[in-house]
């Protein structure tokens, strides 16, 4: 009986094991190429300052998503927020450096981008940033989507 129990398990075991899927070099290539497309368009939409949907439609709608900010746990606490945001400050000029990206897998991607950003806000001081961003990309219906973002800015008018 154990004889026949230990084959069994072991067919059990290796059946159970989670599907794994190497990725080609053409693949990665492929799905680098649309990540740092979908980073830049994502970026463009908050330069533009004009469509807070826009904006907002390049974000997951990932329920446990951690945006890092009060009041943006929903896609539409986002929208206000940054909306808000919108109404204090100009985007003057903005340069973005390259996406760099990482696959981790067929539909999940790290990118990071380096911008530098000018800014007025309402009262008409000028600031000048320096924003580096690391982005957590997900493949959703075909699209990739941010689920969550760590941005750190250090001002570059003052140095």
């Amino acid at each position: 009986m154990r004889r026949m129990v230990l084959p069994l398990m072991l067919l059990v075991a290796v059946a159970c094991q989670p599907a794994t899927m190497e990725l080609t070099e053409e693949q990665k290539a492929e799905i680098e190429q649309s990540v740092r497309a979908a980073v830049l368009e994502a970026w463009a939409s908050w330069y533009d300052q004009a469509d807070i949907e826009n904006y907002v439609s390049h974000h997951s709608d990932w329920a446990g998503s951690p945006w890092g900010c009060s009041g943006c746990e929903t896609l539409e606490g986002l929208g206000t927020t940054v909306q808000n945001y919108w109404n204090q400050w100009d985007i003057d000029s903005h340069e973005d450096g390259e996406v760099g990206v990482w696959v981790l897998g067929p539909d999940v991607a790290v990118a990071k981008l380096i911008s530098d950003i000018a800014m007025t806000d309402t009262a008409g001081v000028h600031r000048e940033w320096q924003y580096n961003q690391a982005m957590l990309m997900v493949r959703e219906a075909g699209e990739w989507k941010l689920v969550v973002a760590k941005n750190a800015g250090r001002r570059t008018d003052m140095e």
